[in-house]
């Protein structure tokens, strides 16, 4: 069973998280991190590890309803053996009575990293998650919501971030 730490730039193993945060995601996706450690908005971003060995992050905001993983990433020499999902059923115990929402990015043949977003998705699906009817495009790219547990719209999507920071960020497809 992996451990979980909280996320703060003084803990032992902050370093391994940001280098994996910078290396698991495109250049347009990043977002300054302390967006990440900012815990007044419902925000959890926890570290998880195998006896003492750095696994991967994830980082979520819990609503009233929907608990949104904006970051979640497995460091490359762990893939494969587990981790992952372990990870995504902790948090689907966490929340119990709420939908977990991931994004991905549409799967596009003209994308360099198109085989990455088939096996993205792949997984998710392999851990119960299903399609949310519907798209959103953000920072030039067009994403897909899966969703674990009682189903939402794109449009309960929105309104969840509405009432997390005031306004929807993404433009609906």
């Amino acid at each position: 069973m992996l451990q979980e730490k909280l996320v703060t730039t003084t803990a032992p193993f902050y370093s391994k998280v940001l280098s994996l945060y910078k290396r698991a995601f495109p250049e347009n996706e990043i977002i300054p991190i302390q967006y990440l450690l900012d815990t007044t908005q419902g925000r959890k971003f926890k570290a998880y590890f195998n006896a003492n060995e750095f696994c991967g992050f994830a980082s979520y905001i819990a609503g009233k309803r929907i608990v949104n993983i904006t970051y979640f990433a497995v460091e490359e020499q762990q893939r494969n053996k587990g981790f992952g999902s372990e990870i995504l059923k902790s948090i689907i115990s966490e929340f119990p009575d709420k939908t977990i929402v991931v994004d991905t990015e549409f799967e596009d043949a003209s994308t360099a990293n198109n085989a990455q977003r088939i096996q993205r998705k792949q997984f998710y699906k392999r851990n119960g998650f299903s399609e949310v009817p519907g798209a959103y495009r953000w920072q030039g790219e067009t994403y897909q919501l899966l969703q674990f547990g009682p189903p939402i719209t794109i449009n309960d999507y929105a309104s969840f971030w509405k009432g997390i920071i005031g306004k929807s960020w993404f433009e609906e497809i």
